[in-house]
């Protein structure tokens, strides 16, 4: 097939084979170090992606818990508050905090006050003391906040979550 008539023909044959051999053998290692250093950058950057959306999320979730806690606050200080002035607390919570929406129930009368300004009561076919997440907050300890799991909401049709804390006025639960 070849023939090698020369020193120097099989020379630079081998000399050829000899570069094509170290080329695959870098190449092959080189592909192997840049697979392994992907690897872990990628890994670092969803380690890192993980951390800042749980650092992310704390935050999110303790402005939602301090206006949870800021209304049942107002309310245990303040319990005989008019229907208006209710919906006006309501409202403004939810506007400071951002929620899609805020309601608060009340135990004596099933009454719910929606920071859309709608007040939901048996005349509408509601009662607040029915829902999952009144009946949670009302079994939870004073000052807890509970949080439900994910559903889709009834007003809107996206899935949610409800923060929710029990009201106490002179150690008696009122919603």
């Amino acid at each position: 097939m070849f023939a090698f008539k020369s020193l120097s023909n099989k020379f630079t044959f081998i000399s050829c084979l000899l570069i094509f051999t170290i080329l695959v053998v870098v190449n092959i290692i080189s592909y192997y170090n840049t697979k392994d250093s992907t690897n872990s950058y990628l890994e670092e950057i969803q380690m890192k992606t993980m951390f800042d959306v749980t650092k992310f999320f704390e935050t999110y979730a303790g402005n939602k818990r301090s206006a949870i806690m800021a209304l049942q606050e107002q309310i245990s200080l303040n319990p005989n508050l008019s229907e208006d002035e209710i919906l006006v607390l309501v409202k403004t919570i939810a506007r400071t905090a951002n929620f899609e929406l805020m309601y608060v129930g009340f135990e004596h009368s099933g009454k719910n006050y929606q920071s859309d300004g709608e007040v939901l009561d048996l005349s509408k076919g509601y009662d607040t003391r029915n829902r999952g997440w009144y009946k949670e907050a009302k079994e939870a300890k004073k000052g807890t906040i509970i949080t439900t799991e994910p559903y889709i909401s009834a007003s809107t049709s996206q899935i949610g979550i409800t923060y929710a804390t029990p009201i106490y006025v002179d150690n008696k639960f009122i919603g």
